[in-house]
């Protein structure tokens, strides 16, 4: 995983809490237990990595409505579903657990499932909503579109040092 997204989940994971502060919002949905920047600093640590420099600045969406929100949460929370995964072969093949580098893909290990359904339950607070529906749709696309544009902007530096 590219030592960027380090910074990514830090920015996205401060308009969140950003986004509850300013509109002391009290939905159902509690994103302060499912911080998932603790556990990238976490596995950092343990592989005796040095967080990067923040990257110049991401096209991160803005988080302004609950629809935005979801969203933005959509792809996070939906990447521990991936991430139950990625931890199983992690630790097949390098060892890694929970404890030793792999905390972030382990995600909420044997809770994953019912984290994801607790995620869904409060997204469906803004079915029957057209505005805040795309509101979601938008943000969903702009989150996935950071992500994969810190990839690729990874793979194309490990591409140049290759050829330096």
């Amino acid at each position: 995983m590219p030592k960027a997204y380090f910074h990514l989940y830090k920015a996205l994971e401060e308009q969140i809490t950003y986004y509850y502060l300013e509109r002391q919002q009290n939905h159902v949905f509690n994103y302060a237990e499912r911080g998932k920047f603790p556990w990238l600093r976490e596995d950092l640590a343990f592989l005796h990595e040095i967080p990067p420099q923040l990257s110049p600045a991401m096209n991160l969406p803005v988080i302004n409505t609950v629809g935005q929100l979801v969203g933005a949460l959509y792809v996070i929370e939906g990447s521990t579903l991936g991430g139950q995964l990625i931890s199983r072969s992690l630790n097949q093949h390098l060892g890694l657990t929970l404890n030793t580098g792999a905390r972030f893909f382990y995600g909420y290990g044997e809770q994953t499932a019912l984290m994801w359904q607790s995620f869904i339950d409060f997204a469906d607070c803004i079915s029957g909503d057209e505005t805040q529906c795309q509101a979601a749709e938008q943000s969903a696309w702009q989150t996935f579109q950071v992500f994969n544009q810190v990839l690729d902007d990874y793979v194309q530096q490990e591409l140049t040092s290759d050829w330096a």
